[in-house]
């Protein structure tokens, strides 16, 4: 390994890492909103089956 290539993918990794965050949080609040429709869709799926049969 040389010095030079761990500094340079080191200062890579820095910077990934920022940009990574910003997407990656925008991805974590996507993936929870549609999470979060899914099981409200199923809620009121399954309420609406339980009074249909009452």
């Amino acid at each position: 390994m040389q010095p030079q290539e761990s500094v340079l993918s080191k200062g890579k990794s820095i910077l990934s890492q920022k940009l990574a965050n910003k997407t990656f949080y925008r991805f974590l609040f996507s993936f929870v909103a549609v999470i979060a429709g899914v099981l409200l869709f199923i809620l009121i799926l399954s309420i609406n089956e339980g009074g249909g049969v009452r």
